[in-house]
């Protein structure tokens, strides 16, 4: 918590990261196969963990109205009590503190907002923010504890965010299945999916997107 805000730089993937990917998602059911995807990334080594890493994605309609979607990675560095930090800070401290000390600011959630501002959000513009395990509760934690940017939805699988005051202008999808989520996001009311899928460019109206990926490592 005392620590200096890290700071996010534009992260260039690398060719095998970029030919892991499985395209941009079209649609709510597989919006978390992309978070999935974000947490492949920064990994140097096959044991190590050395930055943060999440993915913007602008979404523009015909209106030229923007939307924004934010991949936050879950929990990739489990040991650094035993052999140190491996360079990211979404790890397993900060997870115990987005859980135990919710009103104070972690390295990982400074350096988010940090990486939306690079990335161009506008306070009013609308974010969906993705995750699962850490990466959902960081989303939870985001809509419910920071009222600065506008979240106008939280899409989680597996993340703890049931007792979190979210405010009822968030929409909210908590996946808690220990299965495949795909099929809980599809079996969804229509009119749910309909009003979120704005946020994909499988959406009539999307005009056009722009993905950023954005990493840092602790200082």
């Amino acid at each position: 918590m005392l620590k200096p805000t890290p700071k996010p730089s534009e992260y260039d993937r690398t060719k095998k990261e970029t030919r892991a990917s499985h395209g941009e998602p079209s649609d709510l059911a597989h919006v978390l196969k992309d978070a999935g995807y974000v947490d492949s990334l920064g990994h140097h080594t096959a044991d190590s963990a050395d930055e943060t890493v999440i993915k913007v994605t602008k979404v523009v309609d015909a209106d030229g109205v923007a939307r924004w979607r934010v991949a936050l990675p879950s929990t990739q560095e489990w040991l650094s009590r035993l052999n140190g930090d491996q360079g990211a800070v979404n790890d397993l401290d900060s997870s115990l503190a987005l859980m135990l000390t919710p009103s104070l600011r972690s390295q990982y959630e400074r350096a988010v907002l940090a990486a939306m501002q690079q990335a161009g959000v506008g306070p009013n513009d609308p974010v969906m923010l993705v995750g699962f395990s850490q990466g959902g509760i960081m989303a939870g934690h985001l809509a419910a504890y920071n009222s600065d940017d506008n979240w106008d939805a939280v899409v989680v699988a597996g993340a703890p965010i049931d007792s979190m005051p979210i405010p009822s202008t968030t929409t909210v999808v908590s996946v808690q299945h220990s299965g495949d989520p795909v099929p809980r996001l599809d079996s969804m009311p229509r009119a749910a999916q309909d009003e979120l899928d704005q946020y994909f460019i499988g959406s009539d109206n999307a005009y056009g997107y722009e993905n950023t990926y954005y990493s840092w490592q602790e200082d």
